[in-house]
């Protein structure tokens, strides 16, 4: 039953989509009457229920909230923290090509494998930077006065998750 969440057709039904049977559908290959696609739970990233989607045929990836298309993510430290958002960046970045189509879970609604590596990117060196600031035995409050983050405030921290906050969830994972 769970293996029909992933069907591409008609036949998918609105009803099985329900969250708690993400966490049960494998990874891997699902037919359906527009095309195949391949989704599942990929391991703990973002949440405790991220999912990809992948539509080989029409060349497009739906990565959800592992992706947030240029600006900061939310990250749960308890389920995967900013390393799992590097890891699902890594694992989405290795899915794609350079034609791929990228739908991420928020911010602007399509994307592509270069904004991808760019958020990567990001990602990598603010982990660093708060990595280093909380090795020098600063507290939360003092890396984010530090603003690790500068560098990268003007793009990516105009949205809901400003660059205190975000500081804030990286400091918790690191």
């Amino acid at each position: 039953m769970t293996s029909s969440l992933f069907q591409c057709g008609d036949e998918a039904k609105s009803s099985l989509a329900l969250p708690h049977q993400f966490t049960d559908v494998p990874p891997g290959p699902q037919a359906g009457g527009q095309g195949a696609c391949d989704g599942g739970r990929r391991g703990d990233h973002h949440t405790d229920s991220d999912i990809s989607v992948t539509f080989a045929e029409a060349n497009i990836v739906h990565v959800r909230d592992t992706y947030w298309n240029g600006i900061y993510p939310f990250i749960d430290y308890s389920t995967g923290g900013i390393d799992g958002m590097i890891a699902a960046s890594d694992a989405n970045l290795a899915a794609t090509t350079n034609d791929t189509i990228i739908t991420p879970g928020h911010g602007r609604p399509v994307s592509n494998k270069a904004e991808l590596k760019e958020f990567r990117d990001v990602l990598v060196a603010i982990r660093e930077n708060v990595a280093k600031l909380k090795k020098q035995g600063r507290s939360r409050d003092e890396t984010v006065v530090a603003k690790p983050t500068a560098a990268f405030d003007a793009k990516w921290g105009q949205f809901v998750i400003d660059p205190g906050y975000f500081t804030r969830l990286v400091y918790e994972g690191v």
